[in-house]
């Protein structure tokens, strides 16, 4: 293969994903798509990684990048209606 098989595990959405995830304005449905997209991506990278034409040696890379893009992606999951539930912050004191 001619191209870099590292590229599914440190993949340039990433720091796309670093500037929608910075600011809290920006809806969360975007972060939550684009960490979905680099996990995504990460894991087909690693399944491809079986085949027999990608035979760059890379697990250096992707044993430290791919449990990071899945991570990223289950912590930006919107657990609910707020935007505080998908923030997984605590609520307000309840009596």
């Amino acid at each position: 293969m001619l191209g870099n098989a590292n590229l599914f595990q440190a993949n340039p959405l990433v720091l796309l994903l670093g500037v929608v995830t910075w600011g809290s304005a920006v809806d969360r449905r975007y972060a939550h798509g684009l960490a979905v997209a680099t996990a995504s991506i990460a894991v087909i990278g690693l399944s491809l990684e079986l085949l027999p034409a990608f035979d760059q040696v890379n697990g250096a890379i992707v044993a430290p990048l791919l449990p990071t893009h899945l991570g990223l992606a289950w912590g930006i999951w919107p657990r609910g209606s707020g935007f505080r539930d998908s923030l997984c912050l605590p609520g307000p004191p309840t009596n």
